[in-house]
């Protein structure tokens, strides 16, 4: 009875063994927590936001400055495409109790002569971030949201347009400036990245225009987050990382085992 009970106790132990094993192995991956002040913290020139995200659609009071719902669609697949290196089960949730704000604004926010007369978008930072240019209007542009050309629908303001996807889950060939890459770069500014190395004299060593933080984009091009964008993520301590399958069939696989040979000990 003595070596029946001393050779169970073994097997108990190998089992708890192999998950420790499992559980460290470097396969194995976590989640970073995050314990920063979304306000005084400011990292890369931008603030970390509070997660989860809630945004909302805001509707301007002419034509050109209402979301229409195919472009809705496309926002809603930029915010899916970050989520899953985020923080957090769920990162964005559309919601009327927004802290994220997504509109379109013509010439009295893009205005000619100045940094902004033709960019495609423009995220306008949290308190703290930078200081806002004089002639920008906070009371009728508030901070904490994100801003997107809507000239670029008009054909008198340039020969380029807007490429307004019918299924933005897919790839192909098109012409326009791609709204799910434009939506994508600002969403990552939203998190907290400074990006714009294209913009830069001298972009860092390894930054490439293949990135959607590089912040210039060509027409007809469309980028999804590389794993420099997403090193990006890590710097401010919101990546999230995906456990690999492998890793998540080992830690089963060592639960069982061990729950298994519980029970077979206490039988005795």
């Amino acid at each position: 009875m003595r070596s029946i009970v001393n050779c169970h106790d073994f097997k108990g132990f190998m089992a708890r063994f192999v998950l420790v094993l499992v559980i460290l192995s470097p396969s194995t991956l976590y989640a970073y927590s995050i314990n920063i002040d979304p306000i005084q913290e400011v990292l890369g020139g931008f603030s970390i936001p509070t997660l989860p995200v809630k945004y909302q659609f805001i509707d301007g009071e002419n034509v050109l400055d209402k979301w229409t719902e195919r472009e809705k669609a496309i926002l809603r697949e930029a915010f899916k495409e970050w989520d899953p290196y985020v923080c957090n089960t769920t990162t964005f949730f559309e919601d009327q109790s927004y802290t994220l704000s997504l509109r379109w604004a013509g010439s009295d926010l893009f205005k000619a002569g100045t940094d902004y007369a033709n960019a495609l978008g423009v995220w306008s930072g949290r308190a703290g971030d930078f200081t806002m240019p004089t002639w920008w209007d906070t009371t009728k542009f508030p901070l904490g949201e994100i801003y997107f050309n809507s000239q670029y629908f008009d054909s008198s303001f340039s020969t380029k347009t807007w490429y307004i996807d019918s299924d933005p889950a897919t790839g192909e060939v098109f012409e326009g400036y791609d709204l799910l890459t434009v939506a994508k770069h600002e969403i990552g500014h939203a998190l907290g990245i400074a990006g714009d190395w294209g913009q830069r004299p001298n972009p860092p060593a390894g930054k490439t225009k293949d990135e959607v933080m590089w912040g210039v984009i060509d027409s007809g091009q469309r980028i999804h987050p590389q794993p420099s964008d997403i090193a990006e993520l890590k710097k401010l301590g919101l990546y999230h990382p995906v456990p690999e399958p492998g890793a998540i069939l080992l830690m089963g696989i060592g639960i069982a085992g061990a729950v298994f040979m519980r029970r077979r000990a206490k039988r005795f």
